[in-house]
């Protein structure tokens, strides 16, 4: 799913940067989503820096995206960008697999793990 929001700001770049969108760029982005169990969404809402290449399995069932990697995904032919995206889908979803955890940290002074 690509966001209201996501579109403007993918539309607007390419128009800064002069560069064409495919006229499905939705649907490119959208299949995707065949790749991955979870719900994509690139949002512009979930992220203080939509410009940065991020995403996020915080909410429950999705992996949300910024629009900045719907952005390289239509406009970069390099395969390079692909692999990445696919790979940071894989970490993403791993998270939601719990197949590894963020460090646990634990303060001696007052003996609380954070």
């Amino acid at each position: 799913m690509v966001s209201i929001l996501a579109k403007r700001y993918i539309i607007k770049k390419a128009k800064a940067d002069n560069k064409k969108l495919p006229a499905n760029y939705t649907k490119i982005l959208n299949d995707f989503q065949l790749k991955s169990k979870y719900k994509l969404i690139f949002s512009k809402l979930f992220s203080s820096e939509p410009q940065k290449l991020n995403a996020s399995a915080s909410f429950y069932n999705c992996i949300l995206i910024t629009p900045e990697w719907g952005y390289q995904l239509l406009t970069s032919s390099d395969q390079i960008v692909n692999s990445a995206f696919l790979q940071t889908l894989g970490h993403e979803a791993a998270h939601k697999e719990k197949e590894f955890r963020a460090p646990l940290f634990s303060s001696k002074k007052n003996k609380t793990i954070l």
